[in-house]
């Protein structure tokens, strides 16, 4: 139940090691302090993550002919990683239907799908499509295009990668199991990589306060620049600018970097902020994360920091306990196809709106993102100028 639907037995103050849980009074639930679970690495996180990998079509891929061909994922691949889950929620992928199983969510949450496939196309100027199937048999049901046309010059063996992001907008989305689908000009076959499927929570609002998330890092250096690859579990390195002298970014140890991965592809789609306790000092600091990536290494995650915090805050082995919450939820952008004629060598198409995401095909062929066009808002650069009269298609979602 959600906790505005309970009554509350009365509080007088905080406990050490209790939490806010639901009790059975009398037969009736109510919110109150309980014992704090002894284990658990995701307790109250409300960002979390599933990555499902499939083993099975990499032996015997799966072949389309005609239609609506579901896609299927067995979770049995090597690199496939449920550790990081949010909190309330076991599991995203229902491997024995193959379907997106939502039903842990709540009206709200948010979804960002990461679909990786090998598409091998048999005919010239092929053209695909990838779509989700809400809600299938209800009045709610909805067929959702995530990729728009993807098409291809030449027959042969083609990469795809894609990000689509949806809010849970009704109860028949939730409890109605999701088919991801694919469909094609012409006979295909595919190898499923594997999706991993993100979630921020919008029910959580407390995140992070158990011992496992909730760290406390000893500070074991400051520096300007910060040039340091690596530090030691249970600590933290902190860089600063020489000029402002304020803080510009933390890099932790393995440890923590490993619960930080979760957020880090969150960035920039969502304003997160690091948020720190100074126990040697009593003072708090907040600020807003820019960027989160790991070293060269790959791991030590490397966080840099809009620069508002004073260096002089922190000193070497203060106490500095350390969390991490969302400061912006931006709505998800309404999908749309915006179509262009193109001048002689033109470089820059102007979108009426921004999107979350885009995809831009010239003609009939997939442009790829950074390599052959940027976008800045609702700018699209192409790397090179168009022919004269070629139709450019942008799909914003």
């Amino acid at each position: 139940k959600d906790l505005i639907e309970l009554d509350d037995v009365s509080i007088s103050s905080l406990t050490e090691n209790k939490i806010l849980g639901v009790t059975n009074v009398n037969g009736t639930n109510k919110v109150t302090l309980v014992d704090k679970p002894s284990s658990g690495t995701t307790y109250f996180s409300a960002v979390g993550q599933f990555d499902y990998n499939d083993l099975a079509t990499h032996t015997t891929p799966l072949e389309y002919t005609t239609g609506d061909l579901q896609l299927t994922n067995d979770a049995l691949g090597e690199y496939t990683f449920l550790s990081q889950p949010p909190y309330g929620v076991t599991t995203a992928w229902d491997e024995g239907t193959n379907t997106l199983d939502l039903s842990q969510l709540s009206i709200g949450d948010r979804v960002t799908l990461r679909i990786d496939l090998e598409l091998t196309t048999t005919a010239s100027n092929q053209t695909s499509l990838l779509k989700i199937l809400f809600a299938e048999g209800t009045d709610d049901e909805y067929l959702q295009i995530i990729s728009n046309e993807l098409g291809f010059k030449t027959a042969g063996m083609h990469q795809i990668e894609l990000d689509y992001t949806f809010d849970i907008r009704n109860n028949e989305w939730r409890n109605v199991p999701a088919k991801i689908l694919f469909s094609s000009s012409d006979d295909a076959s595919i190898v499923v990589n594997g999706w991993a499927i993100y979630i921020i929570r919008k029910s959580i609002n407390i995140l992070d306060v158990n011992d496992d998330n909730f760290k406390t890092l000893t500070v074991s250096k400051i520096q300007s620049p910060l040039t340091d690859e690596s530090t030691n579990d249970m600590t933290v390195k902190v860089g600063y600018d020489g000029v402002s002298n304020n803080i510009n970014a933390f890099l932790f140890g393995k440890d923590f970097s490993k619960y930080l991965d979760a957020y880090k592809d969150m960035i920039p789609t969502n304003r997160l902020a690091l948020k720190m306790f100074n126990k040697t000092k009593e003072i708090s600091i907040v600020s807003e994360i820019t960027e989160m990536d790991y070293d060269a290494t790959g791991n030590y995650m490397l966080a840099t920091m809009v620069e508002n915090t004073p260096y002089t805050n922190v000193s070497v082995d203060d106490k500095l306990e350390f969390a991490i919450s969302i400061l912006y939820l931006p709505p998800v952008s309404e999908s749309g196809q915006e179509t262009f004629t193109s001048t002689d060598n033109q470089t820059v198409f102007t979108l009426s709106k921004t999107y979350n995401n885009i995809s831009v095909i010239v003609g009939r062929v997939v442009q790829i993102p950074t390599v052959d066009y940027t976008v800045s808002g609702t700018t699209v650069t192409m790397t090179e100028g168009v022919e004269l009269d070629q139709t450019v298609t942008i799909n914003g979602f």
